[in-house]
């Protein structure tokens, strides 16, 4: 078993990946997004929580990931083979008290579907997932290089 002085982010760039329910159970997160073909198996220890109430969820998407889906060739029958029938959709888990969040978390989410990444989103996503400063910079610098253009805020509408 992992104690609470263990949970700490790794050095490459803090990923909490199959550990969200440690950190969330310990206090160090509250909220953790998953995306729709995140493996069912790996979900098992949050499935559990949510299923004993100790976690709420919001599901989100289903409509624009089965669009993608169709659109990209291929695509549809390889979502089939890995994950069966759907819906597609991205599960927010949170703890009680962080509805707010959450929603916050979706409505960042959709804008940089919209808009793709930008800086200002993805630090105000990384604070939600209970990030430090120091893995969300580092997170940022992998994108800036990845995608040479990336803008410091988003278009105004």
């Amino acid at each position: 078993m992992m104690s609470n002085d263990d949970l700490v982010e790794n050095e490459t760039g803090g990923r909490h990946e199959l550990r969200e329910a440690q950190f969330m159970l310990a206090g160090k997160k509250e909220v953790a997004y998953f995306c729709f073909d995140y493996p069912k198996e790996y979900f098992q220890d949050m499935q559990k929580c949510i299923d004993e109430g100790l976690f709420e969820t919001i599901k989100f998407g289903a409509e624009k990931n089965a669009r993608l889906l169709v659109s990209i060739p291929g695509a549809k029958e390889r979502a089939l083979a890995l994950l069966g029938e759907g819906p597609y959709e991205h599960i927010v888990v949170y703890v009680p008290g962080a509805k707010a969040k959450a929603l916050r978390l979706i409505e960042l989410e959709e804008c940089s579907w919209k808009y793709g990444y930008g800086e200002s989103i993805e630090r105000e996503i990384g604070q939600i997932l209970g990030y430090s400063q120091e893995s969300t910079d580092r997170y940022i610098e992998k994108l800036k290089q990845r995608f040479p253009g990336l803008p410091a805020t988003i278009p105004a509408e």
